[in-house]
């Protein structure tokens, strides 16, 4: 039942995508968290754990090729930020060479290699117009939010995750990437003022993404999701101001306190035992300990010239002399183990981001709807970014990169416009 339950969504996906190639990008957005749920329906995609992964993926290939056929006379070029982004997981590949754990930073870079082509080289290709862009924004609302009720309302719950099919509660499922998903739909439906069908509907959506944050046991997304769509509103409007900044924060506000409430009597099962991870004990021991992986990995890091330039290599920390698996603070991983050349890619990505955002935003000429998708892809990128600092790898951190390349090919389409509208 279902697996064709799973055929006739991904043949709706297909259909849409044929006609707005960009659904295929929400849509990849949406895939672990309807892979999450399938896997506690049926047992089959438990044992066949990679099937959701690849028939969507060639879904999203297809639409991929689609869009590029259907608009390659208005596609934007390949980037240098795009070219950057190659570069570093290049660097990254190569260093396993001089890892102290080859076996597992090849093993590691193998896993991630198909996620890393789908969602950096192969998705962000689906984004071919600013309209069509739109409408994917609106697709990730509806879609993420009907999947974030069933997972809430139609599955069967443990400790800050979902529990498997066929009894499988000692098999876990990932809570953050479950709560990340909430955070791209909290983002987006933040800034749908000019859809005035659904806008009215974003403060239910909202609650619904806290609520699924907070029921993962996920205090990072939590935070950052609100924080990402504090920073980026008042940008959002016709003319920046301070009015616009205290109106959400007021309404941000409200959101986090009946969010707290909820916390205070829906936060799921703690582990037996456990200081609560809401509690201030809780979040100052983890980030502790996150912070001593990363001094550690540093530590080893300094020790040679050789590994300060060239790094420790792909997945080092995951030696048991430095740690024993990945630090979850992207920034410092990045540094210890690809070094000051590696690290130097990654800032230079980072800054052109910034020198995107900036030429993009800070213009008189972006309409209403422009600014909507630029503060909804941005607030989504500072959202990861910041994410970045306390869980995932570089290997696992290709939302982040492929939401990069999104908003640069978006920034481009804007520029073009802006040029055609100066022409005329």
């Amino acid at each position: 039942m279902y697996l064709g339950l799973y055929f006739f969504i991904l043949s709706i996906v297909l259909v849409m995508s044929m006609r707005n190639s960009a659904i295929a990008y929400g849509y990849l957005l949406s895939i672990f968290s309807l892979e999450q749920w399938l896997q506690t329906k049926d047992v089959f995609f438990v044992t066949h754990s990679s099937f959701v992964n690849i028939t969507s993926g060639l879904v999203i290939l297809f639409s991929a090729i689609l869009g590029w056929v259907k608009n390659k006379q208005n596609m934007p070029t390949f980037s240098s930020i795009y070219l950057l982004i190659i570069v570093l997981y290049g660097y990254a590949f190569l260093s396993c060479f001089w890892s102290p754990v080859p076996n597992i930073s090849f093993s590691n870079y193998v896993s991630a290699l198909p996620y890393i082509m789908l969602t950096i080289l192969v998705a962000p290709l689906t984004i071919v117009d600013l309209v069509k862009t739109d409408k994917m924004l609106i697709f990730l609302v509806v879609f993420g939010s009907v999947l974030l009720v069933i997972l809430l309302t139609s599955t069967d719950w443990g400790y800050r995750t979902v529990v498997l099919a066929g009894n499988n509660a000692h098999l876990k499922t990932n809570p953050l990437a479950l709560a990340s998903f909430s955070g791209y739909v909290f983002i987006a439906s933040m800034f749908m003022d000019g859809r005035s069908k659904l806008r009215y509907l974003r403060w239910f959506v909202a609650i619904l993404c806290l609520l699924f944050a907070v029921k993962t046991g996920s205090r990072g997304q939590f935070i950052f999701m609100i924080f990402s769509v504090l920073i980026f509103f008042p940008l959002s409007k016709p003319k920046i101001n301070f009015g616009s900044f205290f109106y959400v924060l007021f309404f941000g506000l409200i959101l986090v306190g009946l969010s707290y409430l909820i916390m205070l009597n829906f936060s799921g099962i703690e582990q037996a035992g456990s200081q609560s991870r809401w509690s201030g004990g809780g979040l100052d021991r983890d980030f502790s300990n996150r912070f001593a992986a990363a001094q550690n990995l540093l530590f080893f890091w300094l020790k040679s010239p050789l590994s300060i330039f060239f790094g420790l290599g792909s997945s080092a920390s995951f030696s048991k002399e430095i740690f024993g698996f990945y630090v979850h603070m992207v920034p410092f991983e990045v540094l210890g183990e690809l070094g000051l050349l590696g690290f130097s890619i990654y800032f230079i990505i980072l800054f052109k981001t910034y020198k995107s955002f900036k030429k993009s935003f800070f213009t008189d000429k972006l309409s209403q709807a422009e600014k909507n998708i630029l503060a909804s892809l941005y607030a989504m990128l500072l959202f990861e970014f910041l994410l970045s600092f306390k869980q995932g790898s570089l290997l696992g951190s290709v939302p982040f990169f492929g939401i990069v390349v999104v908003t640069n090919r978006v920034t481009f389409m804007i520029s073009k416009s802006s040029l055609k509208s100066n022409s005329n």
